[in-house]
């Protein structure tokens, strides 16, 4: 449903909130996009249409009023037409500073290949579904060019690192304040 937005924008903060509880974090988003899931395609056998969730909106809105079913229906293609790119740009944004921090590449040309990322995003999702669904076809492969080469740099530079423990040993003998040992 969702491994863009997981692998790359949403992970970090996941990780650096939760520490070695973020697993649990994980399992329980799994579940929560599993059921998203699930109910979409319930959707899809009913409401028979390549609108999507547009189409899901109009469907449960306009028998209450017609006018509604409009508004809403129109308001989820927007969001629609603008998610897209703006994950792709944030996409571009996080590997481009990472990027840019591990090169040790200067100046701002991060930023204007973000912004073209947004414009071609925006450009391919007007096209329509055939050449929205290959160029999702080539982003999932890149994406996972990106991922697996980001877990081998990973393993390489941490060395004998990747076998240490998840936690950090308490401050003292006791253990961390307000903790029961």
């Amino acid at each position: 449903m969702a491994p863009v937005n997981g692998a790359f924008l949403t992970a970090p903060a996941v990780v650096a909130a939760m520490g070695t509880q973020a697993p649990w974090a994980f399992v329980l988003t799994t579940l929560g996009l599993l059921a998203t899931a699930l109910t979409l395609g319930q959707f899809a056998r009913r409401i028979v249409s390549s609108g999507g969730p547009v189409a899901f909106a109009y469907h449960a809105y306009a028998p209450l009023s017609s006018r509604l079913g409009v508004l809403l229906s129109s308001a989820m293609f927007y969001i629609t037409l603008l998610s897209g790119p703006l994950t792709i740009g944030g996409v571009a944004v996080f590997a481009g500073t990472w990027m840019a921090a591990s090169l040790h590449l200067g100046g701002l040309w991060w930023m204007a290949l973000s912004l073209a990322v947004l414009v071609f995003g925006g450009a391919v999702v007007l096209r329509g579904i055939v050449e929205s669904s290959r160029v999702a076809m080539a982003l999932a492969a890149g994406q996972f060019a990106v991922l697996a080469g980001f877990s081998v740099l990973l393993l390489v530079r941490s060395g004998a690192d990747a076998a240490a423990r998840c936690t950090r040993p308490a401050a003292t003998p006791e253990g961390s304040p307000g903790s029961a040992a």
